[in-house]
């Protein structure tokens, strides 16, 4: 009967959009930022990264009409590209790091710097599968949850029984709990792969199956990082390779696609620029941890920064004096890079010396400044 048959493939549909956002979301911030997490705080600290973390991504989807998210992506489109490329960066850094640490712990010799090879690799295959079209990204989203699924049958039973209880005090997590909340609530709303399983997921359901299928693969990372099991285990190192690898393909394809005004030459140098930076980043004199953290600067304070001003979700109660988002007019826009010029030492120091209290810092200062500086009426 044709009414069965339709409902069973909206719904496979609907599952396969869902697990697409849950790999898409599988980056190398679930895949690590829950190790230190764990070591500053234990289990609270792993709660804190989780709950705004499932819940700012399921939802977005539940929050945001498909209609407003499309013309989310028009007017926003720049500030997309500019998520989807730092995210790309971002991803082959973290592999270039864990092939260096994997090299380093095992009697790899090469005249060619492992990090490299590895960064390589995974970003020609991303770039390659980005080409895809249809039902490619659902089918292929699947297969990474599945594969990256599969590993709790590979780890010890009891990991998680054996987290430790923090190096830092108890206390000091409440100091980074506004700006977590407000970085895992508000950067969805820039990632276009979201915005792509909104617009072509038949059920907005399709969140719902996110959030029961990425709580169990960040909940991967507390346990292969607990203890009791190395870090960088050929599964652990599987999945982190294929996250990483099906991040990159599905943020370039929506570079490619993003509907920005720019020549053929900007557009690659919007893949290519990242790509480079990331794969450098890896080889600064620093430890690879420090670059890590000022990475995770963007999506803690950059990205969210911008929606909070200028996209101001539906869903997020209007301050006072603040019923409308900034105009996306240049002197904003220099105002607001200023700004983050101004508040990003807090949130560097706040998680690498750390000194958490200086942590909530940066969220006061953007809401006083959403207060201070409103939109004009008349402004468009």
């Amino acid at each position: 009967m044709p009414a069965p048959t339709s409902a069973i493939r909206r719904a496979a549909a609907t599952v396969g959009w869902g697990l697409f956002c849950s790999s898409s979301w599988t980056w190398c911030i679930g895949m690590y930022l829950p190790v230190i997490m764990i070591r500053h705080w234990g289990w609270p600290g792993f709660l804190v990264f989780a709950l705004p973390n499932v819940l700012g991504c399921a939802g977005f989807g539940y929050a945001c009409p498909r209609g407003d998210s499309t013309t989310l992506c028009r007017d926003h489109a720049g500030a997309m590209v500019a998520f989807s490329a730092v995210t790309i960066s971002y991803q082959v850094f973290f592999v270039a790091w864990i092939a260096q640490a994997v090299a380093a712990s095992s009697d790899y010799a090469s005249s060619v710097p492992p990090g490299w090879v590895a960064a390589a690799v995974v970003t020609v295959v991303g770039l390659l599968l980005s080409l895809g079209r249809g039902g490619f990204w659902p089918a292929l989203g699947s297969v990474a949850a599945v594969v990256s699924l599969s590993l709790w049958f590979l780890l010890p039973n009891g990991l998680l029984a054996r987290l430790a209880e923090g190096e830092l005090p108890a206390e000091t997590l409440w100091w980074a709990v506004p700006i977590v909340t407000f970085g895992f609530l508000l950067s969805p709303w820039l990632d276009r792969t979201f915005h792509r399983a909104r617009q072509e997921s038949p059920s907005v359901h399709a969140f719902g199956v996110f959030g029961a299928t990425f709580a169990p693969i960040i909940l991967l990372t507390a346990a292969y990082g607990a203890g009791g099991v190395a870090l960088l285990t050929t599964a652990v190192v599987v999945h982190m390779a294929v996250q990483t690898t099906f991040t990159i393909a599905a943020h370039a394809r929506e570079v490619r696609l993003a509907p920005v005004p720019t020549k053929r030459l900007a557009r690659q140098a919007a893949l290519v620029a990242p790509i480079v930076i990331g794969a450098l980043a890896a080889d600064v004199p620093v430890h690879p941890e420090t670059s890590y953290l000022l990475y995770l600067g963007f999506y803690g304070l950059v990205f969210p920064g911008y929606v909070f001003l200028f996209m101001r979700p539906s869903w997020l109660p209007a301050l006072p004096l603040v019923p409308r988002a900034w105009p996306l007019t240049p002197p904003r826009l220099m105002a607001f890079g200023i700004l983050v010029l101004l508040l990003a030492p807090f949130a560097a120091l706040g998680f690498l010396e750390p000194k958490t209290w200086l942590l909530p810092i940066p969220v006061v200062i953007l809401m006083v400044a959403a207060i201070a500086f409103p939109r004009r009426a008349a402004a468009r």
